[in-house]
């Protein structure tokens, strides 16, 4: 499984304006750090469509939503659209299925 680290340090809102086809447009980031199982993570920036949708620190995965099929039929990272899911800890994976049970 990919793992997806935010740091409380680095999580902060990036923002800054671009000249596009379009005109200006503002772009909201994150540096997040990807682990590979390399010795060290890979850091890259998370982009998210506006600063109320930054997410907190913590470990994510990719939601699947975040892939796509481009037009030669290959599988690809939809780089616009990169959507996390929270890793739960296996801590509160067995106090969700206690409570469940109960």
């Amino acid at each position: 499984m990919l793992e997806i680290e935010l740091n409380t340090n680095d999580c902060q809102i990036q923002t800054r304006s671009v000249n596009g086809k379009n005109g200006q447009r503002t772009i909201h980031e994150q540096q997040a750090y990807l682990h590979t199982g390399a010795a060290y993570p890979i850091p890259f920036k998370l982009s998210i469509r506006n600063a109320a949708e930054a997410y907190p620190s913590g470990k994510y995965t990719l939601h699947p939503s975040s892939f796509q099929v481009n037009q030669f039929g290959n599988l690809e990272l939809n780089r616009f659209e990169m959507r996390l899911v929270p890793i739960k800890a296996p801590a509160q994976v067995a106090q969700q299925k206690a409570a469940a049970s109960s």
